[in-house]
């Protein structure tokens, strides 16, 4: 497939890989979904394409120290962003 090897071809210039691309872009998502609405984590964790909600949860904490909960409640005391309920 053409478009395929475009993209390898872009990403190898990047220096990234499609995996960690889609990492990043998950983390991302993850966090806008986070603190900006009250979207169960059930449901962000099938919105990003995980299998279940502690493949989610193991990923988060691995990239942001903490779980996503924790994450989410440490902004939300913080003042940082605000949760639409």
């Amino acid at each position: 497939m053409v478009f395929s090897n475009s993209l390898q071809r872009a990403l190898s210039e990047q220096d990234v890989t499609f995996k960690q691309l889609l990492f990043e872009l998950r983390m991302e998502v993850a966090e806008h979904y986070l603190q900006s609405s009250a979207l169960a984590l059930s449901d962000l964790t099938e919105m990003l394409g995980y299998r279940n909600l502690s493949a989610f949860s193991r990923a988060f904490k691995n990239s942001h120290g903490e779980s996503p909960e924790q994450w989410k409640k440490h902004r939300e005391h913080a003042g940082v962003g605000k949760v639409n309920r």
